[in-house]
């Protein structure tokens, strides 16, 4: 996940003295410096930033390189993608081997005799293992000194433009990010397993909330595979998002973010999707190794987009720009396996030449199965999503890619301005209508005020320059709860839409707003129940308690701790787990074995079942179906039932459950004539013999075979030829359970 800023000074007691001493030549030391002066030196040096700056000035291209791609990673990166896009930029390298594992074996290193990066193993810093991932860091005082990478523009020709292309707008670009930022706001961040993994279920109502649903989302036509899992984890890797041990949230209000250019915005998620791990471009499930590799490609691909020509103004094909990352990285990169280079020991000349040959040959067509599938759907999901490339496809397959202008500024910090200020005459930027729904213009509103729908309104569509909303109570109820005002609300209706609101939508606002205070909202309280009214009367006064509802006193934290033991019966601790007091059987029964416990398992059953009595309820297809138009799910069902139930679920009724909610399931129904043979000689005569296999349809036990009902009487004949009795009846054996 997203490391912190880090600082060299807690490793380097870890670092070996011969290590030490290399690192402290930039800085000052040399071969007699002992290890605790080396430590001193580096801790001096990295503490001056201006002894910083001239020691970065000092590094070899590739260095300097290195310390950069570090700094756009955010300060961590696993060795071998640095490696990779080291390789990528077209950077000289020192080792002169081909292994794959070699750049690491003399890249790493290097870098840290050089005093740029540690290792972060936990068997020390100077470790790395030829396998598997191993993150590398730099000091965040160096990478405040470090650049750009330097990209050698791949040398290829552009093409001419096509004649159809397509690419996203930054608004719309925005508009997404904006309300899947909201969407996880409103409802309190996205859980954490056990594992550290977004919980699927908070990433779907997430992704639901803006419009997100399926395994695929289609953007623009294009298929974008678990886009909710990928956008959380890239908006994590990017920082964006924040996480501690149980939940993610946002790092900064909504609001913060909208603020900043789109440039500023897309390069964050940018970042993060070429981070963002558990995820793949092509709808797989992520293994261990998948993970790391899928982050070396991910490198790759983004340095290939910036060593396009001429900043990659101009379209280009996107076989050319495949080969071209190929020439540089083919040898050191693959998702799947990457065959070793020939060894030409003991070979002639010819015998080498034609071995390196094969080599070659395998490694290309090992690409263009693997890495070139890879690249077609990288560039269609995020980077197309994100309004980085601007795509052409000829035959529905992708033919040809350039950057567009928002690519450009985040990929080559262009000056060119990817947010442009709406003219004066078109301030307006959208229109608030009787039916409460409001049309926004995307070239015309700021990021700013798109966070603000998404904040207080519905958005039910949107075009490639049109946005659509809808103004309702829960959205509006949901924004002042969590700190906006009326007043707000509407001068920022009116502001956008340069007029006065209609009286109608104006009236009802307020009296939505109205109501909300007519609520108390209390995420802490204590109530006691009685049970009648008359007997919850008797002691209002006496407790200078406040009635709610018909049973019901709300009462203090002391009164409830005087009120321990003191006739009251039972505690319920709404913060604890549900309690198990429910059965059901097969006829999909479900009964309360007891008083109910606590105020909820009314509505919770009640929402998936039909009420038989007091007590008991009934699933059946009409209350399942009902229960998920209203918009619940299968899942959220089961762990009801699994919460609730003292014995497990029994399995017909899941089956059931299931088939109801709509998975697909079948089973096969037939009447068969069966042959029982308690005699393995004879039984195993019949079935192996040539003459019978055509009357036979399988076997089912080690007694019974399946006949064809069509040739019964055919194959009787054959029994009573070789003199065998056929009883009309099975003998049924009865089995233990």
């Amino acid at each position: 996940m997203p490391a912190n800023s880090r600082r060299f000074d807690a490793d380097l007691a870890r670092v070996g003295a011969a290590e030490l001493k290399s690192m402290a030549r930039m800085w000052g030391g040399g071969s007699q410096t002992r290890k605790d002066q080396c430590i001193a030196l580096i801790r001096q040096g990295l503490a001056d930033p201006e002894k910083v700056r001239a020691a970065v000035a000092t590094l070899l291209p590739w260095e300097a390189n290195a310390l950069a791609l570090l700094k756009a990673a955010g300060g961590v990166l696993d060795g071998a993608a640095l490696c990779v896009a080291l390789r990528a930029t077209g950077a000289n390298l020192p080792g002169t081997r081909t292994a794959h594992s070699d750049d690491r074996a003399n890249v790493l290193p290097a870098l840290i005799r050089r005093g740029l990066a540690l290792g972060s193993s936990e068997y020390g810093p100077t470790y790395f293992q030829s396998y598997g991932s191993a993150n590398v860091y730099a000091d965040e005082r160096l990478l405040a000194a470090a650049g750009l990478p330097e990209i050698a523009p791949f040398k290829i020709k552009p093409i001419s433009p096509p004649d159809a292309t397509i690419q996203r707008r930054p608004q719309s670009v925005a508009l997404d990010l904006i309300g899947l930022l909201q969407a996880v706001e409103n409802q309190g961040g996205v859980g954490l397993t056990q594992n550290g993994a977004p919980r699927v279920n908070d990433m779907r109502r997430a992704a639901k909330a803006v419009g997100w649903t399926g395994d695929a989302t289609n953007i623009d036509g294009l298929a974008f595979p678990n886009l909710a899992l990928g956008l959380i984890h890239a908006l994590w890797h990017g920082g964006i998002l924040k996480g501690d041990e149980n939940l993610l949230n946002l790092g900064a209000p909504v609001s913060a973010f909208a603020a900043q250019s789109y440039a500023e915005q897309v390069r964050q998620v940018f970042n993060g999707f070429v981070q963002a791990n558990q995820w793949d471009e092509r709808g797989s499930q992520v293994g261990y190794f998948e993970t790391a590799r899928l982050i070396q490609g991910r490198q790759a691909l983004a340095i290939a987009l910036a060593a396009l020509p001429g900043q990659g103004a101009s379209f280009f094909a996107v076989d050319d720009l495949e080969r071209a990352l190929f020439e540089r990285i083919g040898q050191y990169f693959s998702l799947s396996y990457l065959p070793g280079p020939p060894y030409s020991y003991g070979m002639t000349a010819e015998q080498a030449r034609q071995e390196l040959l094969a080599w070659q040959t395998k490694l290309r067509q090992n690409w263009l199965d693997h890495e070139r599938v890879w690249l077609d759907h990288a560039l269609t999901t995020w980077c197309y999503f994100l309004g980085i490339v601007e795509l052409a496809f000829q035959d529905k397959a992708l033919y040809a890619v350039r950057l567009t202008d928002l690519g450009r500024a985040i990929l080559h910090g262009d000056a060119a301005p990817a947010m442009p200020a709406p003219a004066a005459e078109a301030r307006v930027a959208w229109v608030v209508q009787p039916n409460f729904e409001v049309v926004v213009y995307l070239d015309r509103a700021s990021p700013e005020q798109l966070a603000f729908l998404e904040r207080h309104a519905e958005r039910f569509q949107t075009q490639q320059y049109v946005a659509q909303y809808r103004l309702t109570r829960g959205a509006v109820y949901t924004a002042l709860e969590s700190g906006s005002t009326l007043d707000r609300l509407l001068a920022t209706l009116e502001g956008g839409a340069g007029r006065p609101l209609s009286q109608n939508v104006a009236a009802e606002l307020r009296e939505w707003a109205a109501l909300r205070e007519q609520v108390t909202l209390y995420r802490r309280a204590r109530l006691l129940e009685f049970a009648d009214a008359a007997s919850r009367d008797a002691e209002a006064a006496r407790l200078s308690a406040a009635p709610v509802g018909d049973r019901f006193l709300l009462i203090s934290a002391q009164q409830a701790k005087q009120m321990t033991g003191a006739g009251v019966r039972e505690h319920v601790n709404y913060a604890a787990a549900p309690a198990k007091c429910l059965t059901a059987d097969e006829d999909g029964i479900v009964t309360a074995t007891q008083r109910p416990a606590d105020l909820l398992l009314d509505a919770q059953v009640g929402r998936w079942a039909a009420p038989r009595q007091d007590g008991q309820w009934q699933l059946t297809q009409a209350s399942v179906v009902a229960g998920l138009r209203a918009g619940g799910t299968l899942v959220e069902l089961l762990k009801l039932l699994a919460d609730r139930l003292i014995r497990p679920l029994p399995s017909l009724l899941e089956v059931a459950l299931r088939a109801w909610a709509g998975e697909p399931s079948a089973v096969g129904l037939a009447g068969v004539t069966v042959l029982q043979c308690a005699q393995p000689a004879i039984f195993t005569a019949i079935v192996a013999s040539p003459k019978l296999r055509r009357f036979l349809r399988g076997e089912l036990a080690p007694d019974l075979v399946v006949l064809d009902r069509a040739q019964l009487d055919a194959f009787q004949a054959h029994l009573r030829w070789v003199g065998l009795e056929v009883a009309p009846e099975l003998t049924v054996k009865q089995r233990r359970l």
